[in-house]
């Protein structure tokens, strides 16, 4: 149980540290007068882009972990779940491999 508890705190760490890496994703915001066809946003997270810059809200062109809790900018919860399903996997693997690797030896 402690096992599982340590990957899932650090596959949510691996998560949040991930909106560092900088993405762009394009979106279609229904009403408004600029972005009805389609406007690119600066995002952040990886594989995932789960934190994006909110339309006509935020500072325009930037994203942080900051301003998205506090709702300026945008976080896809649904993103996010992927993200951190991600790490999680890669952790068990790691883990799991390392286990492996040390009882050949």
């Amino acid at each position: 149980m402690k096992k599982i508890v340590v990957y899932c705190l650090v596959a949510v760490f691996a998560t949040l540290l991930s909106s560092l890496v900088p993405r762009e994703v394009s979106a279609i915001i229904p009403g408004s007068m600029d972005c009805e066809a389609g406007c690119t946003f600066v995002a952040a997270g990886w594989p995932w882009a789960y934190l994006v810059d909110h339309h006509g809200i935020s500072p325009h062109g930037s994203v942080s972990l900051v301003l998205g809790f506090l709702g300026d900018d945008y976080i896809s919860n649904a993103d996010f779940l992927l993200s951190f399903l991600f790490w999680l996997t890669v952790l068990v693997c790691v883990g799991n491999g390392m286990k492996r690797w040390r009882s050949r030896i």
